[in-house]
């Protein structure tokens, strides 16, 4: 059971087209014998619709019939399309759920318990509700403006989420340079020397030639003073006596 809809995105009170295929069975279903040129096959299906429609949710029975065609025994027997219409009230998703199908052969022929009788060739079911789910055909209605993409069943691959880890910065790297300074002595223009010979007292020559002339005249008058001190005392002795 091949379900597709219409090739734009359909929109609220318009008429929406689905069209539903049942491809052919392995093995095929054949005609056991040669078809007239009037014969004709007929499908007739059930089907589940559930949506923003006049009728929220309702089963329904469609219905197709092939053009006459002749067909020879022992070929494979191909069921007409179907076509199913529904007229959206809102925006949401409507959903066409397949369900069994029986295919028919009208021979156009007369012969049968009826006029152009009906004969049944083929009673398909569906052995789970899970089988009609995974056939279901979902249209997703929107006001007309809103989207131009082809309506189709949504897909079940989950959407691709974002890393949010934040991207890795590397930082610059810093260059620090250390410059130690070593303190130095004061410098005081004095040139580091040492003198020969003993310490300077403070005697001698720096008091320069003058002085060094009045030092040794008072030095000899102090001799003189004492020799003629000594003479007195001498001649005074020698009075006496």
């Amino acid at each position: 059971m091949d379900l597709t809809g219409p090739l734009t995105t359909p929109a609220p009170n318009t008429a929406v087209v689905a069209t539903w295929k049942i491809t052919a069975p392995s093995p095929a279903v054949t005609a056991t014998a040669s078809i007239p040129a009037t014969g004709r096959l007929i499908v007739e299906a059930d089907m589940v619709v559930a949506g923003p429609l006049p009728t929220p949710s309702e089963s329904r029975v469609v219905d197709a019939t092939a053009a006459p065609a002749a067909v020879a025994a022992g070929a494979a027997l191909v069921p007409p399309p179907m076509l199913v219409t529904v007229t959206p009230t809102a925006t949401g998703a409507v959903t066409l759920q397949p369900g069994g199908f029986t295919l028919y052969l009208n021979s156009g022929t007369g012969t049968g318990t009826g006029t152009n009788s009906d004969v049944e060739m083929l009673d398909c079911t569906l052995a789970t509700p899970a089988e009609a789910s995974a056939a279901a055909l979902v249209l997703n209605v929107q006001s007309p403006g809103t989207g131009t993409s082809p309506t189709t069943t949504p897909s079940t691959t989950p959407p691709v989420t974002p890393s949010t880890t934040p991207p890795v910065t590397v930082p610059s790297p810093t260059i620090t340079v250390t410059e130690t300074e070593t303190s130095q002595p004061p410098k005081t223009g004095q040139v580091e020397r040492t003198p020969a010979g003993a310490a300077s007292t403070g005697g001698g020559g720096d008091a320069g030639p003058d002085a060094r002339l009045f030092m040794m005249s008072g030095a000899l008058l102090v001799a003189f003073a004492g020799i003629g001190g000594l003479a007195l005392r001498r001649r005074t002795a020698a009075n006496r006596g």
